[in-house]
């Protein structure tokens, strides 16, 4: 086992653009044949370092703490309601969020007609909406709006409306944070920035590994009882006549069903009744 200063340097050859690569890449695994509903877009963030001093700060004095950093996550709803994620990219303490999307949506491939859901953080107009009307998505990101200062932009308000029509998707995004917290942790225990970055990115790729891992769990149960199944029933079939109550079945010529067990007599069941001629 190799110590912990050969283990971080390692982690610290490991390129950002690989790890990038294999979420990519194990997403498409995941959405091969599959049906999209939506794309879902924030960020969130990862401790490290000094993690204890947000737990007493208040105020204007957290923003000082540059014990953590930021995750922006692309992740999208499939046919069966997975929350997959697509696309990722890290950066440093209050980092722009709208900077880190523009980033991400580098990456993504042009959607037609599928609804993009962010929060009223991401309601710039010549950066993030337009960039998604150029790509075919539908940019149903939430707009600031107070009584005084409404609406004017059109874009905006197509994105209000779309907001309006698919806003409520959003909470399951919060719902993936919650989950790859509740599993690995909000924090690292690293003192670098660095590797708190790519640890951050990696727990978006362990994130879809267990969605890849669940599906092949389940297809193979699905496999174990199909065979499983099917070697019963031609076991069963397989049993001789006298097991199965010796039962013999033919078709009567006057137009019935024939059936006769083994040591009663035969009776007949005709079809329909006959009228008369």
């Amino acid at each position: 086992m190799p110590s912990l200063c050969d283990y971080h340097y390692r982690v610290r050859q490991l390129d950002d653009e690989l790890l990038k690569s294999i979420l990519e890449e194990c997403a498409k695994l995941l959405l091969e044949d599959k049906q999209i509903l939506c794309y879902i877009v924030d960020a969130t963030g990862f401790g490290f370092g000094d993690k204890y001093n947000l737990n007493w700060e208040r105020g204007t004095q957290i923003r000082t703490v540059q014990s953590h950093v930021r995750l922006e996550v692309i992740m999208v709803v499939d046919e069966n309601r997975r929350r997959i994620i697509t696309a990722v990219e890290s950066g440093r303490p209050y980092e722009s969020e709208i900077e880190m999307l523009r980033k991400a949506l580098k990456r993504l491939k042009p959607q037609k007609g599928l609804p993009f859901i962010a929060d009223k953080g991401y309601d710039a107009v010549d950066i993030i909406i337009e960039s998604l009307l150029d790509s075919g998505f539908e940019p149903a990101i939430r707009i600031k709006e107070t009584m005084r200062m409404g609406i004017r932009h059109p874009f905006r308000k197509l994105s209000n409306e779309n907001w309006k029509r698919y806003g409520k998707m959003r909470y399951r995004i919060e719902q993936l944070f919650g989950s790859i917290k509740q599993k690995i942790g909000s924090s690292f225990k690293l003192l670098r920035e660095d590797l708190a970055r790519r640890a951050s990115i990696a727990c978006a790729i362990l994130w879809n590994f267990y969605l890849l891992a669940t599906s092949l769990s389940l297809l193979l149960l699905s496999r174990i009882f199909y065979y499983n199944y099917a070697k019963s029933t031609c076991r069963f079939l397989e049993q001789p006549h006298r097991e199965l109550g010796s039962f013999i079945m033919g078709l009567d010529p006057r137009g019935g069903l024939k059936i006769h067990q083994a040591g009663t007599l035969t009776t007949t069941y005709p079809f329909m009744q006959r009228g008369r001629s």
